[in-house]
Protein backbone atom coordinates (compact mmCIF):
# COMPACT_ATOMS: atom_id res chain seq x y z
CA UNK A 1 0.00 0.00 0.00
CA UNK A 2 1.44 3.34 -0.98
CA UNK A 3 1.16 6.14 1.55
CA UNK A 4 0.24 9.56 0.22
CA UNK A 5 2.08 12.40 1.94
CA UNK A 6 -0.84 14.62 2.75
CA UNK A 7 0.62 15.94 5.95
CA UNK A 8 3.55 18.10 6.93
CA UNK A 9 5.13 18.11 10.38
CA UNK A 10 5.24 21.36 12.29
CA UNK A 11 8.45 23.40 12.44
CA UNK A 12 11.23 21.58 14.28
CA UNK A 13 9.74 18.12 13.75
CA UNK A 14 10.49 15.30 11.33
CA UNK A 15 8.87 11.95 10.45
CA UNK A 16 11.32 9.08 10.01
CA UNK A 17 10.52 5.63 8.64
CA UNK A 18 12.35 3.16 10.86
CA UNK A 19 14.55 0.44 9.44
CA UNK A 20 14.46 -2.78 11.47
CA UNK A 21 17.63 -4.11 13.06
CA UNK A 22 19.15 -6.86 10.95
CA UNK A 23 18.35 -10.38 12.14
CA UNK A 24 21.32 -11.85 10.36
CA UNK A 25 24.66 -10.71 9.05
CA UNK A 26 25.76 -12.77 6.09
CA UNK A 27 24.96 -16.35 7.11
CA UNK A 28 25.12 -15.67 10.84
CA UNK A 29 21.75 -15.29 12.59
CA UNK A 30 21.86 -12.81 15.49
CA UNK A 31 19.64 -13.91 18.41
CA UNK A 32 17.22 -11.39 19.93
CA UNK A 33 19.15 -11.17 23.22
CA UNK A 34 22.46 -10.40 21.48
CA UNK A 35 21.19 -7.31 19.67
CA UNK A 36 22.09 -4.06 21.37
CA UNK A 37 18.83 -2.27 22.16
CA UNK A 38 20.48 0.93 23.40
CA UNK A 39 22.16 1.78 20.09
CA UNK A 40 20.70 4.66 18.06
CA UNK A 41 18.18 3.77 15.36
CA UNK A 42 18.52 4.14 11.61
CA UNK A 43 15.71 5.44 9.44
CA UNK A 44 14.79 7.17 6.21
CA UNK A 45 13.38 10.70 6.39
CA UNK A 46 9.71 10.60 5.34
CA UNK A 47 8.67 14.24 5.93
CA UNK A 48 10.40 17.35 7.30
CA UNK A 49 8.76 20.33 8.99
CA UNK A 50 9.50 23.96 8.24
CA UNK A 51 12.43 26.10 9.34
CA UNK A 52 13.47 25.98 12.97
CA UNK A 53 13.65 29.21 14.98
CA UNK A 54 16.76 29.53 17.17
CA UNK A 55 16.97 31.31 20.54
CA UNK A 56 18.29 34.42 18.78
CA UNK A 57 15.25 34.53 16.50
CA UNK A 58 17.05 33.36 13.36
CA UNK A 59 15.33 30.77 11.14
CA UNK A 60 17.52 27.79 10.19
CA UNK A 61 16.85 25.13 7.52
CA UNK A 62 17.13 21.46 8.54
CA UNK A 63 20.39 19.76 7.47
CA UNK A 64 18.63 16.78 5.86
CA UNK A 65 15.91 16.15 3.28
CA UNK A 66 13.24 13.60 2.46
CA UNK A 67 14.75 10.28 1.37
CA UNK A 68 18.04 10.60 3.25
CA UNK A 69 19.14 7.91 5.73
CA UNK A 70 19.67 9.29 9.25
CA UNK A 71 20.77 8.07 12.67
CA UNK A 72 18.50 9.19 15.53
CA UNK A 73 18.09 8.60 19.27
CA UNK A 74 16.43 5.26 20.00
CA UNK A 75 13.77 6.24 22.55
CA UNK A 76 12.89 9.72 21.34
CA UNK A 77 9.66 10.62 19.66
CA UNK A 78 6.24 9.11 19.11
CA UNK A 79 5.68 5.96 17.08
CA UNK A 80 2.79 5.71 14.63
CA UNK A 81 1.75 3.37 11.82
CA UNK A 82 0.41 4.92 8.64
CA UNK A 83 -0.53 2.29 6.09
CA UNK A 84 2.30 -0.23 6.07
CA UNK A 85 4.90 2.37 7.15
CA UNK A 86 6.30 2.43 10.70
CA UNK A 87 7.01 6.11 11.36
CA UNK A 88 8.53 7.97 14.29
CA UNK A 89 7.80 11.64 14.88
CA UNK A 90 10.91 13.21 16.43
CA UNK A 91 12.43 16.62 17.02
CA UNK A 92 15.05 17.81 14.55
CA UNK A 93 17.54 17.95 17.46
CA UNK A 94 17.19 14.17 17.99
CA UNK A 95 18.72 13.44 14.58
CA UNK A 96 22.37 12.63 15.29
CA UNK A 97 23.80 12.44 11.77
CA UNK A 98 23.08 11.85 8.08
CA UNK A 99 24.42 8.54 6.72
CA UNK A 100 25.90 8.39 3.25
Amino acid sequence: MKVKRRFRPTAGNVFVETIDDPEKVGRIIIPEQARNKDMPSIGIVFAVGGKLKTKKGVFVDPEFWVGQKVLFRKYSGTFCDIGDKHLVQIKIHDVLCVLK
